[in-house]
């Protein structure tokens, strides 16, 4: 961990385990026609309203999500604090004591240093079908200087609700 001191016991889960078969990445990775005729089929981006967002940034990287600085709440900032987390402790800790909710300032923008640990909300909402799973990629730092900490993974399905449709 870089911003939480944590302690793990003998059986506590700490990552996700991501199986596939024998082939290299590339034969998984959709190229840029595949996913704009994927898109077309299926909306992977919906408005706030579940609506299929029409214009969205796609290069031959990837879709790219933009973040939603015209929330009350932008961001949430990760606390310096000196506390260990006991991972076994399910419903034990209070959020508020380990995260800062980040605001925009006046003119709609936020500021965020670049020793902190934010998670942003972003504009729109992921939706991934069902037959795919996705990898999610520090940005290309050509846009822009800075890393981010990222989940990795959304699995089949994620977006959709129990009946097959998209939230």
């Amino acid at each position: 961990p870089q911003t939480f001191n944590i302690r793990v016991r003998r059986g506590d889960s700490l990552s996700q385990l991501r199986l596939h078969s024998y082939h290299s990445i590339e034969d998984f990775t959709l190229q840029r026609p595949e996913l704009e005729a994927v898109s077309q089929k299926t909306p992977l981006l919906l408005d706030k309203q579940g609506n299929p967002v029409q214009k969205h940034n796609m290069t031959d990287d990837g879709l790219f999500l933009s973040a939603d600085v015209n929330e009350k709440v932008v961001a949430y900032k990760a606390k310096n604090v000196g506390e260990v987390i006991d991972i076994s402790k399910d419903g034990y800790y209070r959020a508020e004591d380990f995260w800062e909710r980040i605001e925009p300032q006046a003119g709609g923008y936020v500021t965020l240093d670049k020793t902190g640990f934010f998670i942003m909300r972003s504009k729109e909402l992921l939706v991934v079908p069902p037959k795919l799973a996705i990898e999610i990629v520090p940005h290309n730092e050509r846009l822009v200087e800075a890393r981010i900490h990222y989940a990795g993974f959304a699995h089949p399905g994620f977006g959709y609700d129990p009946d097959g449709n998209p939230m």
